[in-house]
């Protein structure tokens, strides 16, 4: 059951997103209390935030695996404030050149060119995986929601092209240990996070 309503704060969602992807605990650090107020006064949607915690854990699966992924906010304060900046720019660039154009998207298409290319580097390892990239090139473009959302799909379509004893495996693996606490959309996202973490060192 989530225990996150819907008329949560900025900070009330950043902190079930950091929960869930860290895997245990309640609550934050009163040290972290000063980073998490940094990004809500950023300005920036909630989804840049989760996007730069979901590449914290990432990094930390990658580098140390059946270790615990997050430890602190301050610890993967650099990779989200990395991505804060990076929004803000494109925001800064897009209403410089077009008014009318939306910089979330512009964004958002670019990070989703740079993941079909991340994709085909894999399918030259693995040409068994190639109908699973054309699908992904005819998907993920038109779909609506954040870059979450494209990398999420696309792990799911890979995954599902693989031969099913290593499929099996992968999916464990991302299952890790998702706090029971956390919300739904929370849990989902840790666990989408490790199937892409799963898959991005299988086949990277």
């Amino acid at each position: 059951m989530s225990l996150l309503p819907e008329s949560a704060s900025f900070e009330e969602r950043v902190v079930d997103c950091f929960l869930a992807l860290r895997g245990r605990g309640l609550d934050i650090s009163p040290l972290d209390r000063p980073v998490l107020e940094a990004w809500a006064a950023s300005g920036v949607p909630f989804e840049v935030v989760a996007r730069g915690l979901r590449l914290a854990t990432e990094k930390a699966l990658y580098d140390a695996p059946g270790e615990p992924p997050l430890r602190s906010m301050r610890a993967c304060r650099r990779t989200v404030d990395a991505e804060i900046r990076r929004h803000l720019r494109a925001s800064a660039g897009a209403h410089a050149s077009s008014p009318s154009e939306s910089s979330d998207n512009s964004w958002e298409l670019k990070r989703t060119a740079a993941l079909l290319d991340e994709a085909a580097a894999w399918t030259q390892r693995r040409p068994g995986l190639a109908a699973a990239l054309e699908r992904a090139r005819e998907l993920l473009p038109s779909l609506e929601g954040d870059l979450s959302h494209r990398e999420d799909v696309l792990a799911l379509l890979i995954l599902r092209a693989l031969p099913s004893p290593e499929r099996r495996v992968l999916w464990r693996r991302a299952q890790g240990e998702i706090e029971w606490a956390s919300s739904a959309a929370g849990r989902r996202m840790a666990r989408r996070t490790r199937l892409l973490s799963a898959l991005r060192a299988a086949l990277g």
